[in-house]
C-alpha cells in the first residue's frame, strides 16, 4: 500500500511541478504581447464601461449573434 501512495504523491508532484511551468509560459506571453506585465493588473481595475469601449463593432456584432 505505501508503494501506491508513494506513486500517486509522486505524480502528483510532478503534475503540480508541469501546471507551474506552463502556467509561468502563459504568464510571459501574455505579458510578451501586452507589452508590459502591469497590463493585467490595469485591465482589471478599468470599470466596466472602460472595457466595452475597447470592444470593436465586429466583436458587438458577434456578440449579439450569440446572446
Amino acid at each position: 500500500m505505501d508503494k501506491v501512495i508513494e506513486k500517486q504523491l509522486g505524480d502528483l508532484i510532478n503534475f503540480s511541478l508541469e501546471f507551474n511551468e506552463k502556467l509561468k509560459k502563459i504568464i510571459h506571453h501574455f505579458e510578451k504581447d501586452t507589452q508590459s506585465p502591469f497590463f493585467l493588473d490595469q485591465y482589471l481595475r478599468q470599470t466596466d464601461q472602460e472595457k466595452i469601449s475597447r470592444i470593436s463593432r465586429r466583436e458587438c456584432q458577434v456578440l449579439e449573434v450569440r446572446v
